[in-house]
């Protein structure tokens, strides 16, 4: 009997489209297998459904078409669907060795090779001793590539920091000769004596401002610097002081009066008499009031004098 074709009416059971994927298998064609296990998977569910009973027997033929498909999926190069074709068998029979294997397979289809020996590590089979054997092989392998490969970066790394401690590493310029290398001038000793004095006066007020601050922080106000008074210096300058003004004010008083007498005396030794002839005795005689006054008060004028300029050297 012929295996039925892409969209023709499957009226096989599931037992003889998976007898067609062996045959199709046998003949090197994967692909049709393939095709033909997954009708039969269809068929079988639909034979379920239809009442066939689910003993033994078809619990047996699920498991081998699923299997088969593994094989398939394996020979493909589709390790996903291979894997999970060999996870559906496992789910009710974990001890199964063929799905086992084949999950490891798939797994090293997938790159995942620690999942591969945990499914190979469980397995008593000459099979999976080879294989476990290789797996193994070639991840001490890859690991002393990489050892390898990072002694090689490591060497590298050090050829270079070495050559850069020469003077003679890559994208390094060349050293500058010490006679023409440029020189900072010289700072002034004047100079850095005065900022140096600047500096500590800068970090003093800096440490004063951080202590009040703190204070400020710790919620103690600081008290003011205490200043003296020496209120009997004070008194005595301000004695002084209103001594001059005194001084100086009974001076002006006195040259405003001498100028009075002056006109006074001008006016009558000049002989202006006319109708002020009635007074002129009367004027005579304050004349020489005046006279004598001046000439009394010439000597404590002098002393006065003397005393002011005493004062002007305090």
């Amino acid at each position: 009997m012929e295996a039925p074709g892409e969209g023709e009416v499957e009226v096989e059971e599931a037992s003889e489209l998976k007898s067609h994927g062996n045959a199709a298998y046998s003949r090197n064609d994967v692909e049709e297998a393939v095709r033909l296990w997954n009708l039969a998977i269809r068929k079988h569910v639909q034979e379920l459904s239809d009442g066939k009973p689910c003993d033994e027997e078809a619990t047996t033929l699920e498991r081998s078409i699923y299997l088969n498909l593994a094989q398939g999926y394996l020979k493909l190069g589709d390790g996903e669907r291979a894997l999970r074709a060999c996870k559906v068998v496992l789910f009710t029979d974990q001890e199964n060795d063929k799905a086992r294997f084949r999950a490891a397979e798939a797994c090293l289809q997938l790159g995942r090779s620690q999942e591969a020996e945990q499914w190979l590590s469980k397995l008593d089979l000459p099979e999976a001793s080879k294989m476990l054997q290789r797996i193994r092989w070639k991840s001490r392998a890859e690991a002393a590539k990489d050892s390898k490969q990072d002694a090689a970066a490591r060497k590298k790394l050090a050829e270079k920091m070495s050559a850069g401690l020469s003077g003679f590493s890559e994208d390094k310029p060349p050293p500058v000769p010490q006679e023409s290398a440029p020189r900072a001038p010289m700072a002034d000793l004047d100079t850095v004596s005065n900022m140096t004095d600047i500096s500590a006066e800068v970090a003093q007020a800096a440490k004063n401002r951080l202590a009040r601050m703190e204070a400020a922080a710790e919620g103690e106000q600081p008290l003011p610097e205490p200043t003296y008074t020496d209120f009997e210096s004070f008194r005595a300058k301000a004695m002084k002081r209103s001594q001059k003004y005194s001084t100086a004010a009974e001076r002006s008083r006195k040259q405003s009066e001498a100028s009075q007498r002056s006109v006074r005396l001008d006016w009558l030794r000049q002989g202006h008499t006319g109708h002020l002839e009635d007074f002129t005795s009367a004027l005579r005689e304050e004349l020489q009031n005046i006279q004598d006054e001046e000439a009394a008060e010439a000597e404590p004028e002098a002393g006065q004098d003397g005393n002011a300029e005493m004062d002007e050297m305090d």
